[in-house]
């Protein structure tokens, strides 16, 4: 009776023990692929956007998931983990998003802008009131006939800061100079985000090159304009981001271990979702197929829809083949073994 006890606890210890294995197993399944899917993410991150800081999320979230789990199987894991994110931090990374609202901002006052020859003369300053005298009736004619000449005609330099020649420029020619401008720094913007230096740089000097040749450098706005494009000049935007082959890979190697298992069932579930897209397709298109095949055998003739006709034939082909492929010699061969 004792023993008939022992044997039953004894079994219902291995069930147990079966069960918290399965678990288990399970457990490092759904582990593994959350680590494998933010690896992906930041290999994707820095290898088309080369955002750092994206990249650098997703891999602390990683590690931060296999500490929590503490499983002695996922230690190389998380040692190549822990060198990633030592390489990203050591990495130079600019501020893109501050760098492209710059560009946004002068992007949206481009229009707005003083060109060179559009510059107006300085109006003297009154000179300071002198001792009160009393001029002849002349001599206040002549001031007053002088004051309204030179209202009348201006003469000044129109050499601006930063260039001596101002061209000058049609209407149409001042709007696409603006345009063009603008698609500069669209160019630039792009070229930051693609993290394209080479571009971003030419993008950037030709832009300043326009606002110093055509535009009035004394306004304070361009002024502005040209130290911010100055200053973007400057930015290393070209920095290759390192690569995360040897992570991405891991997680696929550790899914073999003995304590995990391989399962797909994301595929099983896409390849039943494209049956069940092409059954219906065929559903629909059998419903408005009226054609038929016509069999002729003197006496007789035999109307044979043509939709029965095409699934006798696909099945006949399913049936051939399967006969062919039991009766081969090797399938022979590896029964008899």
């Amino acid at each position: 009776m004792l023993e008939a006890q022992l044997a039953e606890m004894q079994g219902q210890q291995l069930a147990l023990d079966a069960v918290y294995q399965e678990l288990s197993k399970s457990g490092d399944e759904r582990l593994l692929a959350e680590v494998d899917q933010a690896v992906s993410l930041a290999a994707q991150q820095l290898r088309l956007a080369g955002n750092l800081e994206v990249a650098l999320i997703a891999l602390t979230g990683a590690e931060a998931r296999l500490a929590r789990a503490a499983r002695p199987q996922f230690l190389g894991l998380r040692k190549l983990i822990a060198r990633d994110i030592e390489r990203l931090k050591a990495q130079p990374s600019a501020d893109v998003s501050g760098l492209a609202l710059k560009l946004e901002g002068i992007i949206a006052v481009v229009d707005t802008l003083p060109l060179a020859y559009e510059r107006r003369p300085r109006s003297e300053a009154p000179a300071a009131p002198a001792a009160p005298t009393q001029p002849g009736f002349w001599q206040a004619l002549a001031g007053d006939l002088w004051s309204e000449v030179r209202q009348l005609v201006r003469i000044e330099r129109i050499d601006s800061v930063g260039h001596a020649d101002p061209a000058l420029l049609s209407p149409s020619q001042s709007f696409f100079l603006r345009e063009n401008l603008k698609l500069r720094l669209v160019n630039a913007r792009l070229g930051l985000l693609a993290r394209d230096g080479r571009g971003f740089h030419e993008d950037i000097g030709q832009a300043t090159r326009w606002l110093d040749r055509y535009f009035d450098g004394g306004a304070k706005a361009v002024q502005s304009s040209a130290n911010v494009l100055k200053g973007l000049q400057k930015v290393d935007v070209g920095v290759e981001a390192p690569g995360l082959n040897e992570t991405a890979s891991t997680p696929c190697a550790t899914s073999s271990w003995p304590g995990t298992r391989s399962k797909r069932p994301c595929g099983l579930l896409l390849w039943l979702l494209l049956l069940a897209a092409l059954a219906t397709g065929l559903a629909v298109a059998a419903r408005y197929n009226d054609g038929y095949a016509l069999l002729v055998m003197p006496p007789w003739r035999i109307e044979l829809s043509l939709n029965l006709l095409l699934f006798v034939l696909l099945a006949g082909c399913v049936a051939a083949y399967f006969l062919l492929h039991t009766a081969s010699p090797a399938s022979c061969a590896c029964r008899r073994r």
